[in-house]
């Protein structure tokens, strides 16, 4: 048969009503860029505790990928006396090794100098506001694996020793350092797998409060000696160039008008956008109490509890303790055992667990499970209810989390941590227990340590669904 060429083609397709038409694209977006905007002003001399670090975004008509958008920030440690006695080196924590310990603070980073995290939306809604936010960063290390916990080195995070061990990096004095810090570790706001509407984010406002410099840092004579009380007392930092680049995508004008007549319908109440938030607050703690917890949110996904020693100059790992000691609070020990320490739940009159958490077994696993439920099933083993994470994300070992370190071992002071997952079923993530003023959240517990001071961290996840139109924003929990 000769070939035919385009005309005769053409003909025979008619002849026989044939049409044949090429496929049509199924990517919405037109673009991808990456941009780059300045917090105002863009330099920061001399702060401590209470500066604010303000970003306004502008966006543009461009949406926004959180995950993948990152904050730069060049921070320089000064310290006039220094070398001799006195401070040579910096880090984030205590990294000290102890003999015969395996696991090192390794969640610390620059997320230690942020003690709260707020965002408002250019219309004046709160979208978030977290405080605490650098005490709770522990709750990292049970959602991530240690290879991804290494990575987090660009944010000044974790680096492996010569024996393949985790430990902080240190840094010089008086040497400027650039820390990258993805969006999506500051807040889960920006960790969804949605992109953020132009219509939420332009002209929003990110404000960083900073913590208490000399108890986010921790200064070295040397890479094993940490510095006298008088280099800690000579501190400044410097915060420069800070700077944010956006992952923004443009798309198609027939996709972006659609979108733009959802967020007009009244039929649809504008664009929904979800995402998570924390409640955080601090509790002091006795021997036995209830914590009362101030929250009203349709829809609670976990809540972690995050207990540490009270201490009057604990500046050597105040927030990223990651020596996790279910023994220091109490009697008990490393086998396993809580001693007389007791924990349990409850919202109105449901209790939970049914039975109090009195083991570090049963603390680790329900830990775990609040922290991390994401499931990655495979062919060879589906996982369709997504009860499991098959990565084993878990960066905190059982035998770490139960060892007993006390705050002269060079790890910081130890902390404890116990969690609830409240989801009434993990196949749906946004089905969560819910709470109002006839059903207050409260944590029950008994047997803590008498003689020692502690301080209970809780942390509260909920839902919230920001109703985006043109001109408004409307944020429910």
């Amino acid at each position: 048969m000769s070939d035919l060429n385009l005309e005769d083609s053409m003909s025979l397709l008619s002849a026989n009503h044939l049409s044949y038409e090429s496929a049509s694209s199924v990517c919405a977006a037109s673009q991808r860029q990456l941009s780059l905007i300045n917090f105002q002003p863009r330099n920061y001399n001399g702060v401590d505790a209470g500066t604010q670090l303000s970003l306004v975004f502008n966006a543009g008509s461009s949406f926004t990928y959180g995950p993948t958008s990152t904050l730069n920030i060049t921070m320089t440690v000064r310290n006039a006396n220094s070398g001799g006695d006195n401070a040579t080196l910096w880090g984030w924590g205590n990294n000290i090794p102890a003999a015969n310990e395996s696991f090192n603070n390794s969640a610390g980073s620059i997320l230690n100098l942020f003690q709260e995290v707020s965002m408002s939306a250019r219309s004046g809604e709160l979208l978030f506001r977290e405080t605490h936010s650098n005490e709770t960063r522990v709750q990292r290390l049970f959602k991530i694996n240690k290879e991804r916990r290494d990575a987090l080195g660009v944010m000044g995070g974790a680096t492996l020793d010569a024996e393949g061990r985790m430990r902080f990096p240190l840094f010089p004095i008086n040497q400027p350092q650039t820390f990258t810090i993805p969006l999506g570790e500051l807040s889960n706001f920006f960790s969804t797998s949605s992109p953020i509407p132009p219509q939420l984010l332009a002209g929003a406002t990110l404000r960083l409060s900073l913590a208490k410099m000399s108890k986010s840092i921790t200064l070295y004579k040397d890479a094993g000696t940490l510095a006298s009380g008088a280099g800690r007392d000579a501190t400044v930092v410097d915060l420069n160039v800070c700077t944010a680049y956006l992952d923004q995508v443009d798309l198609f004008d027939s996709v972006n008008s659609m979108i733009l007549s959802s967020a007009n319908s009244l039929s649809t109440n504008g664009i929904q956008y979800n995402y998570y938030s924390n409640f955080n607050a601090i509790y002091p703690l006795s021997t036995s109490g209830v914590l009362d917890i101030q929250l009203s949110a349709a829809r609670i996904s976990s809540i972690v509890v995050k207990i540490v020693k009270k201490a009057p100059d604990d500046w050597t790992s105040p927030y990223v303790s990651e020596s996790i000691n279910s023994a220091a609070a109490t009697a008990g020990s490393d086998n396993g055992s809580l001693g007389s320490m007791r924990w349990q739940f409850r919202l109105g009159n449901q209790v939970m667990p049914l039975y109090p958490i009195d083991s570090s077994c049963q603390a680790f696993n329900l830990l775990c499970d609040a922290t991390s439920n994401i499931s990655f099933g495979s062919c060879e083993d589906p996982d369709s209810l997504k009860v499991i994470n098959k990565l084993s994300p878990c960066a905190v070992s059982f035998a770490d989390y139960t060892k007993t370190i006390g705050s002269t071992s060079g790890f910081g002071t130890g902390c404890f941590l116990v969690g609830l997952n409240m989801e009434r079923s993990n196949a749906l993530n946004i089905s969560g227990n819910s709470t109002n003023n006839s059903r207050i959240l409260t944590a029950e517990y008994n047997g803590l340590k008498s003689g020692d001071t502690f301080n209970a961290i809780v942390s509260v996840k909920y839902l919230q669904i920001a109703n985006v139109t043109t001109s408004n924003v409307v944020v429910n929990k």
